[in-house]
């Protein structure tokens, strides 16, 4: 522990503030001292500057001083368990904030359920006076908003707003240029003024701004609530975790826990790191506590899997693949269950489908703008596809037809009507000249795209065609049926090639894998199969999802194939052969946050950006590492 004389005195053995000259220090050589030495009064520095912004945001939240000390103590705890991913970052206010949301978020829902459970009885609050209210009310709102924005715009607003920097002393601190500060501030206010206009919450700049800098008036933490968390960050940060309870109060322990599951690391993490981290799950096994890591041992060695917003996975031995993932953001919006998703060829658009709606909702991916929505079937739409040849969106809808829109204006170019009942999936060609599509009539139904008719229509199941894909080349669509049967056709004659009768329930999804080489279909019997198209036979057999198998997708460059489970997860294979007769077939990644049943898949060829859909109403956009593009 480092040693000096404290600005204020110690009390009852607890460190109130760190010494003066670590106040003055960056945040980065703060945060290295603590990572590299565990330096006691460089983290004491770090709550010090943060304590209002951190327990600002938690009050307001909460509206409980109690509940808001707990999470205040809790976000500085996750701060410890994340600080070695952390390391090198110039400023830590958009992070520490976002982090004390989401903690005041799972206080409030614990808290909720104690409530629940004691059968309390709640007095009515007192009247507020109106602007009191007003603000208790609109306070609120304003960080779910605030929370929502990427980090790029956030922190700007963050730091100026919450913390009272000027535009300059921000763009020092972040190193950007000071005309990009203003940019982005100007930009975060616009996005953060149209996300509550949707709300029906309609500010002027002026005002958004009072609102904002009032959110950085939070009344001060007391001296003890910062030297008891800095203590309790010393203990349950460092080799003494065992006894880290003693620290902290149990609430508080439980709620970093739930806090850190919804926390995801920063970065990719060190050999050293996961040394750290799995001594820390140990401890936490040895106390009974679950602190959101899993820790599993199969042939190829330790596989750990960090249950949350980030999955990050390492198998040992030649020839293994260090997979990284992480959470960018989350786009909500949606008034049911999303059910189908497609990225445009750039990926800087995302068209996704829901239950129950007649119209496709057009995103901004980078921002979580919605930026229009297509209108004009008279049913359900079931699907969705992007033609990548062409900046439009493909659709198929419950009343028999697919239509084809021009997203940048929501203009309808074309309707494919031939199918004599409800449309329930398609498929293009990489080169857009081909579209394939399902229906509940039993049908699939080969249209020329860019000519917009009929090519060819095939008959054969004996139930509702329920999933199509198209073979890169264009020369055969594979089908997949409520019959239980995939198969697999020539486009031009629409002769049936192959019976693919391994799974025993309907089959929900088919997908070719990029090379041509292998196709996936995944079931209702829980089981993904994967196909050598030549001769036509299974290579492998995955059966790891709880629940039906929903969506598929491999990426880019054929090595790793994606599935999605109603059992609320994606997971992530390894489908490189090792020998003439076998696949790898290890699971790498197991992505988990979406709280009901994973129904759609989509991914950015070349971001490597996966957009992950639920019946939770949300759209999950996952960063994948870049190091995918290189696996050997």
């Amino acid at each position: 522990m480092a040693t000096g004389r404290l600005s204020e005195v110690q009390q009852d053995g607890l460190p109130l503030m760190a010494p003066p000259g670590d106040l003055q220090l960056p945040d980065g050589p703060l945060l290295e001292r603590y990572v590299q030495k565990r330096d006691e009064s460089a983290f004491a520095a770090l709550v010090e500057r943060y304590s209002s912004l951190v327990l600002g945001v938690c009050e307001r939240v909460l509206q409980d001083r109690h509940l808001a000390e707990d999470a205040f103590q809790a976000t500085f705890l996750v701060l410890v368990r994340r600080a070695d991913s952390l390391d090198g970052q110039r400023s830590l206010g958009s992070w520490l904030y976002a982090v004390a949301y989401r903690t005041a978020l799972k206080a409030k829902a614990l808290a909720a359920r104690r409530r629940a459970r004691e059968r309390q009885v709640v007095d009515m609050p007192a009247v507020q006076a109106s602007e009191e209210a007003i603000w208790s009310d609109l306070g609120p709102v304003l960080d779910e908003e605030l929370n929502q924005l990427p980090a790029k715009y956030r922190t700007p607003l963050v730091l100026c707003c919450l913390q009272g920097k000027t535009h300059q002393q921000a763009a020092r601190e972040l190193g950007w240029p000071s005309g990009s500060m203003s940019r982005r501030m100007t930009r975060a206010r616009d996005l953060l003024r149209t996300r509550l206009t949707r709300r029906g919450i309609t500010l002027s700049t002026g005002v958004l701004l009072t609102m904002l800098l009032r959110g950085g008036t939070a009344s001060a933490a007391s001296a003890a609530l910062k030297g008891s968390t800095v203590k309790a960050a010393m203990v349950f940060g460092g080799a003494a975790l065992l006894t880290g309870s003693a620290a902290a109060s149990a609430n508080v322990i439980a709620l970093t826990h739930a806090a850190l599951k919804a926390t995801p690391v920063a970065k990719t993490i060190s050999a050293a790191t996961k040394l750290f981290i799995l001594f820390g799950v140990c401890g936490a096994i040895a106390l009974g506590a679950t602190i959101g890591l899993a820790y599993k041992m199969s042939s190829a060695g330790p596989r750990l899997t960090i249950v949350g917003g980030h999955c990050g996975v390492n198998a040992s031995g030649p020839g293994t693949l260090n997979a990284g993932w992480q959470l960018a953001s989350t786009i909500e919006g949606h008034n049911s269950e999303v059910i189908s998703l497609a990225f445009s060829a750039d990926g800087k658009v995302l068209a996704s489908a829901s239950k129950r709606e007649s119209f496709i909702r057009i995103w901004d991916p980078a921002t979580g703008q919605e930026l229009r929505r297509l209108q004009g079937h008279q049913g359900d739409v079931n699907a969705v596809a992007c033609n990548p040849a062409a900046q439009t969106v493909i659709s198929a809808s419950a009343d028999g037809t697919l239509k084809e829109w021009r997203w940048q204006d929501g203009r309808s170019l074309a309707t494919f009507r031939g199918h004599s009942a409800g449309v329930l999936c398609l498929s293009v060609t990489p080169d857009g000249k081909t579209l394939a599509s399902g229906s509940d009539d039993k049908s699939i139904k080969i249209w020329d795209l860019a000519a917009h008719h009929l090519q060819q229509s095939i008959a054969g199941h004996g139930g509702p065609v329920s999933a199509v894909a198209l073979a890169p080349a264009g020369n055969m669509v594979a089908s997949g049926s409520l019959d239980s049967s995939a198969r697999i056709w020539d486009v031009s004659t629409g002769r049936e090639l192959a019976l693919l009768d391994q799974h025993t329930g309907p089959i929900h999804c088919v997908s070719f894998s990029p090379d041509g080489k292998k196709l996936a279909t995944g079931s209702q019997d829980k089981t993904v199969a994967l196909w050598d198209l030549s001769p036509y036979q299974v290579r492998k057999l995955f059966s790891s999802h709880a629940g039906p198998v929903n969506s598929l997708i491999f990426t880019p460059d054929s090595k790793l194939l994606i599935t999605a489970g109603q059992d609320k997860t994606v997971k992530v294979w390894d489908v490189r052969p090792v020998g003439l007769a076998a696949l790898n077939g290890q699971e790498l990644a197991n992505l988990q946050g979406h709280t009901a049943s994973v129904n759609a898949l989509a991914l950015a060829r070349e971001s490597l950006s996966l957009a992950t859909g639920s019946a939770d109403q949300t759209i999950r956009l996952w960063q994948m590492d870049q190091r995918l593009r290189g696996v050997k």
